[in-house]
């Protein structure tokens, strides 16, 4: 089968009579399946991320005309060097020399519609038909696994139509993903259309990244625009400083090994599927390439792109391998002293960090911490957050915090963790993403012990808090979040940071992959 690791290419040789054509045939399939809770890009049956650059094709001696077929080659050769796996060919269809380079090279290709500022009801329509002669035209190269049909609202008449467009382009070739939509965030977007099989963010300044949605993988259809002067390989006239702009060669490199790893490496192993960085090379005043406009000089040392592209690419082909939930953890916290604290029901020991240390707890000893960026984390999710699960611990509180203090959490990829067993704005609550929040109202009595638990229960829909045994609030719980990151105590994370740290002590934390009866939580506390 046909990919980038191995892009296999069957000789075909067809005769009638004395006429003969000689051609080849690559085999490959692509698709969106569930890999570890998400939708996700695959390629022939396996997870595969799609790492990829910008690539508008111009040159200084010919623009959209290429000089040479050496030319038109070396771009993509060199893409593949830097450890890139695909392209992103923008606004433009090349001749089919490139898609021929990319298949023999292994580079996976999302080809572009033509967009552009149309208007008028008989430009939209020869967009519709050259972009469908462009899908009948490529049709054969296996490289070709995408199809994006507007860019940042380029000539986007609006959103229903859009998704009309990619329903249509869709049914006209079900053996590519279509993407209906590429910085949808951005621009002139109308808006999310709903349809295609992708949800495209443009996050040059990481801030804005794409999720999936239930059945719509996400890509980063742009990002990076890293911005390097090199004196002697640039277009005449004033430049377009776009993004950032760094001082030298090292200094480019380390900021795209640094982004990459930073924004992209966790991300490939959970919930994206793809990312385009700006760009292969030089444009007449974007000078935001990996390499010159002329191509005579790389502006990044190679080696130190390809291993970190490297390690993205393996963390996509490991999505969801190594996805395990326990499902049940028992922390009695009564070891007194040291770094760990033991699960009891398992192996998803605690790790204690920053200044938690130990204090008399309920029964034995209990962690405590100070507010200020201490927690103690187990190395993998132990609740499948999908399903039912409760979450229950024993919790004091020293001082009342200004916005939230978390006592159990566990991380995911959204901005908002899957759940949080909290006290704030004047609240004990249990809470899930999107202000779902069971809350009983109450000033506890500082340094005194409550028991906690919170409940997802799908069979209500519903999630519930308990304290001191009783149940004291229910509400719509609102969608599933997958869990990617460790079960924390003594903090939250939002938006990728650690927050809302707790200050006091946590006691007998207790995890179970149900949900248990008000009875069953009842017994809990009382069993102290």
């Amino acid at each position: 089968m046909w990919s980038p690791d191995d892009p296999y290419l069957y000789d075909l040789d067809v005769a009638l009579g004395t006429d003969r054509v000689r051609a080849y045939v690559g085999l490959r399939e692509v698709a969106v399946r569930q890999v570890g809770g998400f939708p996700k890009l695959t390629l022939n049956g396996k997870p595969i991320f799609s790492l990829a650059t910008l690539d508008q094709g111009f040159w200084p001696d010919g623009l959209y005309t290429q000089p040479s077929d050496a030319a038109l080659r070396f771009d993509l050769a060199e893409t593949k060097k830097l450890g890139f796996n695909a392209v992103r060919k923008h606004i433009k269809v090349e001749s089919a020399r490139f898609y021929r380079h990319a298949d023999e090279l292994g580079l996976l290709v999302w080809q572009d519609f033509v967009s552009a500022d149309i208007t008028g009801t008989a430009g939209q329509q020869a967009f519709l038909e050259q972009g469908r002669e462009m899908m009948r035209q490529l049709h054969n190269f296996p490289s070709i696994i995408g199809w994006i049909v507007f860019n940042e609202g380029w000539g986007e008449w609006n959103r229903e139509e859009t998704g009309r467009i990619a329903e249509q382009m869709k049914a006209a070739d079900p053996s590519r993903i279509l993407n209906a939509h590429s910085g949808v965030n951005c621009c002139a977007s109308k808006g999310d259309s709903g349809k295609g099989e992708v949800i495209d963010h443009h996050d040059y300044n990481n801030t804005d990244p794409a999720y999936p949605d239930a059945t719509r993988i996400a890509m980063d259809g742009e990002h990076g625009g890293f911005t390097l002067r090199t004196p002697g390989h640039m277009w005449p006239g004033p430049p377009a400083v776009i993004y950032s702009g760094v001082a030298d060669k090292a200094a480019l490199t380390a900021r795209y090994v640094d982004n990459t790893e930073r924004f992209y490496l966790e991300a490939a192993g959970a919930e994206l599927s793809g990312s385009v960085y700006t760009q292969i090379t030089d444009l007449e005043n974007e000078l935001n390439g990996l390499w010159t406009y002329d191509r005579r000089e790389i502006k990044v040392d190679p080696a130190a792109v390809r291993a970190i592209n490297l390690k993205i690419i393996a963390a996509g082909a490991s999505a969801g391998a190594d996805r395990t939930y326990p499902g049940r953890g028992d922390w009695n916290l009564d070891e007194g002293s040291g770094t760990t604290a033991r699960d009891s029901a398992g192996d998803s020991d605690l790790t204690l960090t920053g200044d938690t240390g130990w204090a008399p707890g309920v029964t034995g000893t209990a962690l405590t911490f100070d507010g200020d960026g201490d927690s103690a984390d187990t190395a993998a999710p132990v609740l499948d957050t999908t399903k039912d699960y409760t979450i229950a611990a024993w919790v004091t509180l020293d001082r009342l915090p200004g916005n939230y203090a978390t006592a159990v959490s566990q991380d995911g990829r959204r901005v908002e963790n899957p759940f949080y067993l909290q006290y704030g704005q004047g609240a004990f609550a249990f809470s899930t993403p999107g202000g779902n929040r069971a809350r009983l109202v109450t000033t506890p009595e500082l340094n005194r012990w409550y028991h906690l638990a919170g409940v997802r229960d799908h069979a209500t829909g519903e999630i519930r808090l308990y304290v001191d045994g009783q149940r004291v609030a229910a509400v719509p719980a609102g969608p599933d979040v997958v869990s990617t990151g460790p079960l924390s105590v003594g903090r939250a994370r939002f938006a990728g940071n650690p927050t809302d740290f707790w200050s006091g002590a946590v006691d007998s934390v207790r995890a179970y992959d149900r949900s248990l009866t008000d009875a069953e939580v009842t017994a809990l506390y009382e069993a102290r």
